[in-house]
């Protein structure tokens, strides 16, 4: 606006209507967006629409009155340019979009970086998410909004305009746009549009996976699937646990995106991917420091599973069961928690057990196996209803693993957590 103000003195009388058009638009569309972002209530507004005055009067003016109304024209986009830096400072705008809050410790430390940086604007906005039913139409709807921790300050995802504001920056924890067999987010929110509307689509793996030596290609035959999602494909960058798991990503995504015909530049795929470690382990260890300063809160209803009636604590053992254990065996796998379940049922005076299934266990069992799904709950419902373990479907994970003496399950990302915390491990055998 400044500039098209000052051409408009150093063009010829033919040439100046099309400056002062041009700056009458820029001045409706500023005024547009301001009113968009902050309402009516604004003390920029008004001065645009006095700029909107004063180049009617631009335009209405003789030769020798021309130079007077081009000065006050200035005058009054410096002083726009002041109300205007009070109202919209020059700060940085973050946006987080987690859908699963058992998922949100995967962005939660990063949100926790930049919400205490002055120079940052925050936003932590929860998107709904649906489920699948075995034919792929959507079905329930969740929004966890309500249930994050108190300290969060969520905004309702309806009243904030991606588009509108563009952030500088947004997070997203869900790689799979369409290419979840059990849970979507709204079209809307697939990272090949949110990329649209940021200048960095930045995206976070919501598990971890056990450190792989990059030259170990059956290991990593394994997981080479999570390198190539709509997430790692469209994100601007990634952050990854570690160097390693970096160097697996750069390289599977390159020989993914060859196979499916997409160009790469190999120098842009070492920028996109780099090692920043998982917010996971992060709320992971400050869970566990808490926890050495007796400030980890239990729950009630755990209290008698946990401790004998002496008070001591007993050996508590958190088990867990993965999803591809389940599609991988099926019916074996049910009368393997059954088995389970009754072992630790024998040893629960000295054995406490915390059993914490995978936050989409049932919905993907109703999703893709949907004929286990009696079955399943009968043997979730009688566990809870006996009270002699505990079961665990918070978003707490971390609280699990700090309270647990050794684990016991199916290969997971919490095997990897457990490492981190040197939680002796033993893996199921569905055949024992």
């Amino acid at each position: 606006m400044n500039r098209a103000a000052l051409q408009i003195a150093e063009v010829g009388e033919t040439k100046r209507p099309y400056f002062l058009q041009a700056l009458q638009e820029h001045a409706v569309a500023l005024g547009t967006r301001i009113e968009a972002l902050k309402g009516l209530d604004t003390q920029s507004v008004p001065v645009l629409e006095e700029i909107c005055e004063a180049i009617y009067e631009t335009s209405m003016a003789d030769a020798q009155s021309c130079g007077d109304a081009i000065a006050h024209l200035l005058a009054l986009i410096t002083n726009l340019r002041e109300v205007f830096a009070e109202e919209f400072p020059d700060l940085t705008e973050v946006v987080f979009l987690p859908y699963n809050l058992a998922m949100w410790d995967s962005l939660e430390s990063v949100w926790r970086k930049y919400a205490s940086d002055p120079q940052v604007e925050c936003h932590v906005i929860p998107i709904p998410y649906y489920e699948k039913d075995p034919q792929g139409n959507y079905k329930d709807v969740h929004y966890d909004g309500p249930d994050y921790p108190k300290d969060v300050p969520v905004e309702d995802y309806r009243e904030y305009d991606l588009r509108l504001h563009h952030p500088d920056m947004i997070f997203i924890h869900n790689p799979y746009d369409q290419c979840n067999h059990v849970t979507t987010v709204p079209t809307e929110y697939f990272s090949c549009y949110i990329k649209d509307y940021t200048e960095k689509l930045i995206y976070i793996p919501y598990f971890v996976l056990n450190e792989i030596d990059p030259q170990n290609q059956k290991a990593i035959d394994g997981m080479k699937h999570f390198c190539y999602t709509p997430g790692t494909i469209f994100a601007d960058e990634v952050w990854l646990q570690s160097e390693n798991m970096r160097q697996i990503y750069i390289k599977e995504y390159a020989i993914a995106a060859v196979m499916h015909g997409r160009e790469i530049n190999p120098q842009e795929l070492y920028r996109r991917f780099v090692a920043y470690g998982s917010p996971k382990y992060d709320k992971l260890f400050e869970a566990r420091e808490r926890a050495l300063r007796d400030e980890l809160e239990i729950p009630d209803d755990w209290k008698p599973v946990l401790y004998r009636e002496d008070g001591t604590k007993r050996k508590t053992v958190l088990y867990n069961i993965s999803l591809s254990a389940m599609l991988q065996h099926s019916d074996k796998m049910l009368d393997k928690i059954r088995r389970v379940l009754q072992t630790f049922y024998e040893n629960r005076e000295d054995i406490a057990l915390l059993w914490r299934p995978h936050p989409l266990y049932l919905q993907t069992i109703e999703s893709m196996q949907p004929e286990l799904r009696d079955g399943y709950l009968q043997i979730v419902n009688r566990y809870r209803e006996e009270k002699w373990g505990i079961y665990d479907e918070s978003a707490e994970l971390d609280r699990a693993l700090v309270v647990a003496d050794a684990y016991y399950g199916d290969q997971s990302s919490l095997v990897a957590l457990c490492k981190e915390l040197k939680i002796p491990i033993m893996l199921e055998d569905i055949e024992v």
